[in-house]
């Protein structure tokens, strides 16, 4: 997704947990941090909860999503 700019990836990734679309949500977050946009307290709010959703809170695997 080229051009994503904080603002409007923090609008996607609230938009994919109340959808249920949790993974989606990661691999957004994923391709945030891909391009260089840091994310901030609502990004990594709107992450957590998705990993919650899904069961990766207190697992490894939390460590690979957040880097």
């Amino acid at each position: 997704m080229a051009g994503l700019s904080l603002s409007s990836g923090n609008a996607l990734l609230s938009g994919y947990p109340q959808n249920e679309n949790h993974n989606e949500a990661i691999n957004l977050f994923r391709e945030m941090q891909f391009q260089g946009v840091q994310p901030g307290r609502t990004a990594l709010a709107i992450i957590l909860s998705s990993c919650a959703g899904i069961g990766l809170l207190g697992s490894e695997k939390q460590d690979d999503i957040l880097g």
